[in-house]
This record gives C-alpha cells, sequence and structure tokens, in this order.
C-alpha cells in the first residue's frame, strides 16, 4: 500500500508492505543430541515466515511544494521466522531519516535506526545460549552527484551473536552509484 495522507502539513506519503515466505528445502531442527548418542537431526519441510514494512514521512519543511521531500520520516520492521529450525525467530527495527536537515544541502539524508535480532530459545537444545544481538546505527548519507552518494556509517552492535561477549563497534563508508 502507498498512501499519500493529506494533511494540514502538507501531503505525506507513505509505503506499508506485509509478506509471507515459504522454503521447500528440508531443514535441520535444532534437537538434543543426548551428549553425542543420536547422530542425526530430525528435519522440518515446508518452513514459512512472514515480514511487516512500514515508511512514513510524518514532517515536511516546505508543504506547499509537493514535490519537495525535505523533512523527518520514519520506519518500522518486524519479522518472524519459526523457532524449531531458524535461529533468529524474531526481527524488529525502527528509526527515522531526515532529508535536507543543512540548508543547501536538499539531497543528504541523516538516518539513525536500532534494529534487534532475538534468537530462538531452541538453540538451547544444542547447548547454545542464545539471547538478542542489538545494533544501533547512524548514518549521513551525502548527495554528490545526481548519480553518486556517499555515506559515513556508524554502528554500534550490543551482544554480537546473540553472546555474552564484548560488543562491537563498526565505521564503514559506502559509495553509490547510478547508472
Amino acid at each position: 500500500l502507498t498512501p499519500v495522507f493529506d494533511t494540514d502539513w502538507g501531503k505525506m506519503p507513505g509505503s506499508y508492505r506485509f509478506g509471507m515466505w515459504y522454503d521447500p528445502q528440508p531443514k535441520e531442527k535444532f534437537f538434543n543430541n543426548l551428549g553425542g548418542r543420536i547422530h542425526h537431526a530430525p528435519l522440518k519441510r515446508d518452513d514459512t515466515g512472514f515480514f511487516l514494512s512500514c515508511d512514513q514521512m510524518v514532517w515536511r519543511e516546505h508543504p506547499e511544494v509537493d514535490a519537495d521531500e525535505q523533512g523527518l520520516g520514519w520506519f518500522f520492521r518486524y519479522g518472524y521466522a519459526p523457532a524449531d529450525v531458524n535461529a533468529i525467530e524474531h526481527f524488529w527495527s525502527v528509526g527515522g531519516q531526515y532529508q535536507g536537515l543543512i540548508p543547501t544541502r536538499d539531497e543528504d539524508v541523516l538516518a539513525f535506526g536500532v534494529a534487534q535480532g532475538i534468537l530462538s530459545d531452541n538453540m538451547r537444545l544444542e547447548k547454545a545460549d542464545p539471547h538478542r544481538e542489538t545494533a544501533l546505527e547512524l548514518y549521513y548519507n551525502i548527495h554528490l552527484l545526481p548519480w553518486l552518494t556517499l555515506s559515513p556509517d556508524f554502528q554500534w552492535i550490543l551482544r554480537p551473536g546473540g553472546e555474552n561477549g564484548r560488543d562491537a563497534f563498526v565505521a564503514g563508508v559506502r559509495l553509490q552509484m547510478t547508472f
């Protein structure tokens, strides 16, 4: 769905998606092998899951100009997969982005998001101790040319892999060209 809400602050476009997936391939189930006495994992076929994705503009700098995309938007994502064969049972993310925050840089985008993967409790059957992994991300997309953008990106990963080890900090740069 791609509604455009007509508000006192101008037109607010949004995009809302729901989907399901299906995988007919057999997958090994998480199971207790009784200390190595059981050597073959039980299999499951016909794995399924679903997702929800929402993007919505919530404030516009110039509501009187329909073509101007400067302003604040938010996003939300959620996904589910059965815990008996998938390491990540639930995934969600939420965040926002602002296009045109810096004067004269109308195409640039500043964004922040939080994402979390909640690991399957069924992994405990294989003597794992699953928890959740959380990522916080900040990036700035610099529109250099109509066909070229550069994005410095910073991520702080809490409990990488769902383990109790050290958190990780990742810095990167993405260069994107459109031909």
